[in-house]
């Protein structure tokens, strides 16, 4: 369910920190922090962890000097929700929980994609119903319209945080979205 690889560099620096033998851990998250819920909910994550052994002690390899690591993690989304509010999410050791920037649900792969230069330990599949951020359509009847549209960037709102569900279109939103 997760592919990783490693540029180049990243491989580089890999065997620069290591001795010999490399070790790569990838094994499912039983439990997460409350705030991981929050994002992840039952979706997948794992913990990834590469290690060796250097001068006999353990360590564990975090930083790849600018190399870059990509995670790929299978997941089928679920009929209500917006594969566009889908994203790669990690856990540092303190149970933070933190969106990445760049990571992007792939259709044709049917995985999240993610990059980065360092790892932390927890990858996951995060979301965020698109509604979420509107304060204005919590109990509209238009709700799940609303989460679809703005879920694949046919529409946004008219501010951050709200949609207008009841207000007429203009003509500058309907050529927008045309």
């Amino acid at each position: 369910p997760v592919t990783i690889s490693f540029d180049k560099k990243a491989l580089s620096e890999i065997r620069k920190q290591s001795d010999a033998n490399v070790t790569i851990t990838i094994k499912p998250v039983q439990t997460l922090t409350t705030a991981a819920k929050k994002f992840i909910g039952s979706r997948p994550a794992y913990d990834i962890i590469i290690s060796c052994v250097k001068n006999g002690n353990p360590l564990i390899i975090s930083d790849f000097n600018g190399g870059i690591v990509s995670i790929s993690i299978l997941y089928k989304p679920s009929k209500n929700e917006a594969i566009g509010y889908l994203y790669g999410m990690y856990v540092d050791g303190k149970g933070n929980a933190a969106r990445i920037d760049g990571s992007v649900y792939d259709t044709n792969e049917g995985a999240i994609i993610i990059s980065t230069d360092h790892l932390h330990l927890v990858y996951g599949v995060g979301y965020t119903e698109p509604s979420a951020k509107f304060t204005d359509i919590g109990t509209h009847w238009g709700k799940e319209s609303i989460n679809y549209v703005v879920g694949r960037g046919l529409f946004s709102g008219t501010s951050e945080t709200t949609f207008a569900p009841d207000t007429a279109m203009t003509r500058g939103m309907l050529i927008t979205v045309l």
